[in-house]
């Protein structure tokens, strides 16, 4: 007989392959447009959203309604605690984001984020990095999250030389 760990060990690994196929396609994506269908997708770890991208999803949940619909991106497990900030306080740098616009020209649109049961593990729902000409449209994000639903953040730019040099100089060109 499977027991509850049983079960969170499976939820766990779809979450983990989901993240992973996620990731995938908003990499093949980059540049274009990247199509989410109508569902609930686990996300175990951050997404990283390519520069010049945009996301489009089925539409948000409605949580009033009970006809959920829509493309929900909700969290699950620990996440991915890395340094996002510089603020010289390693409580506000360090964060668990579920989303970071990785460059300028970011677009999301029609779709709906929440933490799950583990809520108490993600700081942010999504990040905006000191980028240029992005959108949110039609995004709706509930839950707790520790520190914010959204965060935009001016600490991180291609001048900053510690935000570089913790990312092995692989930071995206903020200032396109």
């Amino acid at each position: 007989m499977l027991g509850e760990s049983d079960d969170v060990a499976r939820t766990l690994d779809r979450a983990t392959t989901t993240t992973a196929r996620l990731q995938a396609a908003l990499d093949a994506a980059a540049g274009g447009v990247l199509l989410i269908g109508e569902g609930e997708y686990l996300i175990a770890s951050t997404l990283r959203i390519p520069p010049s991208t945009r996301v489009e999803g089925a539409g948000p949940m409605d949580v009033w309604s009970d006809v959920r619909g829509g493309t929900v991106l909700e969290t699950f497990g620990v996440g991915t605690t890395d340094t996002w900030q510089d603020t010289g306080k390693p409580e506000l740098d360090n964060l668990s984001p579920l989303l970071v616009f990785a460059g300028n020209n970011v677009r999301l649109s029609n779709i709906g984020l929440r933490t799950g049961a583990d809520s108490s593990r993600w700081d942010v729902g999504v990040l905006m990095p000191s980028v240029k000409r992005c959108s949110l449209e039609h995004v709706a994000i509930h839950g707790p999250w520790k520190v914010a639903a959204c965060l935009l953040d001016a600490t991180w730019s291609p001048r900053n030389k510690r935000m570089v040099a913790l990312h092995g100089g692989k930071i995206n060109r903020l200032d396109e």
